[in-house]
């Protein structure tokens, strides 16, 4: 027999408020504005571990191509 034990942390995980995606539109616009710039974090595309080292990854790898050129 296997026992399972299942525990719900309510409000554990960040959530966004409402009007969050339209803030993000804006605050990319104005990053493109700063050639150089690139930002990264859990306010822009996901608060979740595996959304923010994607995030990391790709601000990261856009800021590589930039410095290549």
């Amino acid at each position: 027999m296997i026992k399972v034990r299942v525990t719900r942390w309510p409000k554990s995980m960040p959530q966004y408020t409402l009007g969050h995606l339209d803030r993000v539109a804006v605050i990319r616009e104005r990053e493109a504005a700063h050639e150089g710039l690139f930002m990264a974090g859990a306010s822009y595309n996901g608060v979740g571990i595996p959304d923010c080292l994607n995030n990391g990854r790709n601000s990261a790898l856009e800021a590589l191509e930039h410095v290549k050129k």
